[in-house]
């Protein structure tokens, strides 16, 4: 479903779509924020919503994506911290605007931190230990 420029918000009726492995709404315009119940979607392993619109904050649901093994949040409007139980996970790219010392996104073990210049892949440093000049 990537790069279809579908507009609008994330449609509801995928919160019934609970088997879904794969979820690839990249390079779209949607807009809206991030539903809670993308956090139900246990069996999902790919979550793939960076470069939309979307705005608001980034739920605590999705910590609970427990089979996650990709999250690409980058390139929207959306603020807050990516949920730390992802950093327990076996997420191999985690990618969000989390890039520079006034990031709207704080993610601890982001793979990419992003801003409007780019992204800078990350290896064995948090974010937040890089931002804060550590790394």
């Amino acid at each position: 479903l990537s790069k279809n420029e579908f507009g609008g918000n994330i449609p509801e009726g995928l919160e019934e779509c609970t088997g879904l492995k794969k979820l690839r709404l990249n390079n779209n315009i949607l807009v809206g924020s991030i539903p809670e119940w993308m956090g139900d979607l246990d069996e999902l392993r790919e979550l793939l919503l960076a470069t939309n619109r979307l705005s608001g904050p980034i739920p605590e649901e999705l910590g609970e994506l427990t089979q996650l093994n990709q999250l690409t949040l980058e390139f929207n409007e959306i603020t807050g911290k990516v949920s730390t139980d992802l950093c327990d996970y076996n997420v191999m790219r985690l990618s969000a605007d989390c890039e520079g010392a006034n990031a709207p996104v704080e993610c601890e073990c982001c793979t990419a931190c992003c801003d409007s210049n780019g992204c800078v892949q990350l290896s064995g440093v948090s974010a937040t230990a890089r931002t804060a000049g550590l790394g």
